[in-house]
């Protein structure tokens, strides 16, 4: 869902800005326009401009940065099986007792 910022532009939480704006800024940027019109005219935060136009000075590129994210545990049936048999044998165990002992 959309949320808008103080200035009225929207966005999506936790996504990237879109490649269109990205072009924007860093075209106005290079043309010398200072970062707080680029803000206002783009409705987009200061803060988030800073964070595009110092991304490109590091990279020279104006995708997103990847975010690499820790790869998900799935426990087998046996590893779930055994945890349950730890449980009964003592309630009180912690998590991380289990997962020590696994």
């Amino acid at each position: 869902m959309f949320k808008q910022n103080h200035l009225r532009g929207n966005f999506l939480n936790g996504k990237p800005t879109p490649l269109i704006l990205r072009q924007r800024i860093i075209y106005k940027y290079v043309q010398g326009v200072p970062i707080s019109k680029i803000s206002n005219d783009l409705q987009i935060s200061e803060r988030g401009v800073r964070n595009i136009v110092s991304s490109y000075e590091e990279t020279e590129s104006i995708a997103p940065k990847e975010h690499y994210g820790r790869e998900h545990y799935k426990a087998s049936d046996e590893v779930l099986q055994y945890i349950e048999y730890m449980k009964i044998k003592k309630p009180s165990m912690y998590g991380r007792e289990i997962k020590n002992k696994l």
